[in-house]
């Protein structure tokens, strides 16, 4: 192929061109010297052409034309995905046991390289983006088995590794007709939503013997995780999204009462939100006929009306989502209350420790209802 071919032709990013598109340097307590060419180069940063078809830049990290604007912010996306995890994976708390700073570190530098050295050196072979989801795939289910055992450490460093398992593959690096694109995106969204229940468990975890830092460290790498599916709320179902929902209120529960002034807690307006969306994602779909169902929706009440089971006052919550529902997709005017939730929350969790301290905290439960469905999920953080 011509030089002049490639830049009009889309193909498949080659192997060096999805690992460019990844920058490490937000992973703490390792070395970032063999990683200091891995920004993004200007070559890559050259916006599409007005031509028909459009000229790609002379280096690929998109599968589609992309403006560079688009570029950088899916970059910046990737290296805050890439440190998450990779805080997650280090996290290893010592709970009641006496540790030194030095010693603490050396902890974590230990497990950082280890990271480092499986998931993010190893580039040399590269399987098929289907290989990658169905190995990561196991080591979700291995986790998810040791999340619903309790074992809640276990599962926030399986979840890591599972989501690591993917790399350099991208969801910029498939072309957003690719059937595939969509199912990386739904496993994304699922390791983040059943990480947020690992994070849940440790909190609840009086055994493990938390330090209040450890918790709020704990806290922070939870709320991040939420930060993903709420960003990618169009690519959600409704069961996954309520979810979250509550799970994130389990997690400001905890920072409320550890912490009252981080910056990372919602306040009161917030909550309110969040609860008004729970309800909006427990509460019966709307008739066929209303003009905000959900075209998805429709197909799973009408699937559902002779199954539900009759309200009783044991089963009130359960009667209210008929089967299907969890499974259809969430409609705009369900999330209404939190869009741009997520950005509140990458921001405040980066923002310096205390920066807004004196701020109120309230956590805000709205009604007898809401309280009995987050106590019902504090029972047992199921997974997916």
């Amino acid at each position: 192929m011509s030089t002049l071919q490639d830049l009009v032709t889309p193909r498949p990013l080659k192997r060096v061109e999805l690992w460019l598109a990844w920058g490490t340097k937000m992973i703490p307590y390792h070395d970032t010297k063999p990683y200091e060419e891995c920004v993004l180069p200007n070559a890559a940063m050259t916006a599409p052409s007005d031509t028909s078809p459009p000229l790609y830049p002379a280096v690929r990290v998109t599968y589609d034309p992309t403006p560079p604007g688009e570029i950088f912010i899916a970059h910046s996306s990737r290296a805050a995905l890439l440190a998450l995890v990779s805080e997650a994976y280090i996290f290893q708390p010592i709970g009641g046991k006496k540790a030194t700073t030095s010693s603490d570190r050396k902890i974590k530098e230990e497990r950082c390289r280890v990271f480092l050295h499986e998931y993010v050196w190893n580039r040399f072979e590269i399987p098929s983006l289907e290989e990658k989801i169905s190995m990561a795939e196991e080591i979700k289910k291995e986790a998810n088995k040791a999340c619903t055992a309790g074992d809640w450490l276990e599962a926030l460093h399986g979840y890591a590794k599972a989501w690591a398992t993917l790399l350099p593959y991208h969801r910029e690096a498939l072309s957003k007709d690719d059937p595939s694109r969509q199912v990386l995106i739904n496993f994304e969204n699922t390791i983040f939503v059943n990480l947020m229940a690992a994070v849940v468990t440790g909190l609840k975890d009086i055994d493990a013997k938390l330090k209040d830092s450890e918790k709020k460290e704990l806290c922070g790498i939870g709320l991040r995780a939420a930060a993903i599916p709420l960003n990618r709320w169009d690519a959600m179902t409704v069961g996954l999204m309520r979810k979250t929902c509550i799970r994130l209120l389990n997690i400001q529960t905890t920072l409320a009462k550890i912490a009252p002034g981080h910056p990372a807690r919602l306040d009161a307006t917030y909550i309110k939100a969040v609860n008004q969306v729970i309800r909006n994602l427990t509460a019966e779909p709307p008739s066929p006929q209303s003009p905000i169902l959900h075209k998805d929706r429709a197909s799973a009440q009408g699937a559902s009306s002779s199954t539900a089971p009759a309200p009783t006052p044991k089963s009130a919550v359960q009667a209210k989502v008929p089967a299907g529902w969890d499974d259809s997709k969430v409609h705009p005017n369900d999330i209404n209350p939190i869009m741009g939730l997520w950005t509140q929350i990458m921001g405040n969790v980066l923002e310096k420790k205390g920066q807004e301290e004196g701020r109120k905290w309230t956590l805000g439960l709205s009604g007898s209802s809401m309280v009995r469905i987050v106590r019902k999920e504090d029972e047992q953080e199921d997974v997916d």
